[in-house]
């Protein structure tokens, strides 16, 4: 028995075909072929009429999109690619596989722009003009998201500056009444002969001040490095949002 090698033209799957029998199946979706309508040979190989083909593995793909499978939807924009290489709903069905969303316009709202990708570069370079309005807007979105979280970021930066400031004055304040407290006990330690019971006791009271404020001192120092990081980890993560701003590099 002898086999051609085709493409189904209802899912765009490599199949083979009995070179003997007029018909057959597509052994990934089922849909009956007939070779004398849709196939024409072509120096032993068969192949489909690429218009229709690409139609079929582009809705094909988006199905995919839309249950989630965007490796097999990826798979079938490449199918799509390789028979045309400027279908712009390719390009742009990839970058939804790559930020796994399944609907075009939840692409507005990421936080990288669109044109950081080079599958939206792609797109909008072979997309029709309403495509490319399309895409444009969704794009602009995108750059405002970015904008409002760099803002949110700087604000929260900001907030925990202040709070910073408010703690490292505490702690200071702490520090002070620990070491004025400490010196006073020494001094009363001097005096306990003269005082007796009483200047003991005000010995002990001091000891028993100093101590909390030296244990509310190393909490707030605690606070204050937890603080520092969250400041180091803001300003990180503006610097990330200012190196994903493709307008920083224009």
């Amino acid at each position: 028995m002898k086999f051609i090698k085709a493409s189904c033209p209802s899912c765009g799957g490599d199949i083979e075909l009995d070179k003997d029998k007029d018909t057959g199946f597509c052994s990934y979706c089922g849909s009956k072929i007939v070779k004398d309508k849709i196939l024409v040979e072509h120096n032993g190989n068969i192949s489909l009429n690429g218009l229709a083909n690409e139609k079929s593995l582009i809705e094909r793909a988006f199905l995919f999109i839309e249950d989630h499978s965007f490796i097999n939807a990826e798979k079938y924009f490449e199918r799509v690619l390789d028979i045309n290489p400027h279908c712009s709903q390719a390009y742009i069905g990839k970058l939804m596989c790559k930020l796994c969303v399944t609907n075009i316009q939840d692409l507005k709202h990421q936080i990288i722009p669109l044109e950081s990708y080079k599958e939206y570069s792609l797109a909008t370079r072979f997309a029709t003009p309403e495509e490319l309005q399309n895409y444009q807007e969704l794009n602009q979105k995108t750059l405002a998201n970015l904008d409002e979280a760099r803002k949110n970021l700087i604000a929260q930066k900001k907030s925990y500056k202040d709070e910073l400031s408010s703690l490292e004055k505490k702690e200071s304040k702490y520090d002070c009444i620990f070491f004025l407290t400490v010196f006073l006990s020494v001094l009363i330690l001097f005096t306990i002969p003269k005082l007796g019971f009483t200047g003991f006791i005000l010995f002990i009271l001091g000891g028993i001040v100093a101590l909390i404020y030296k244990n509310a001192s190393k909490e707030i120092d605690s606070k204050i490095s937890a603080t520092q990081s969250m400041i180091s980890q803001k300003n990180k993560e503006i610097k990330n949002l200012s190196d994903n701003d493709p307008r920083c590099n224009r």
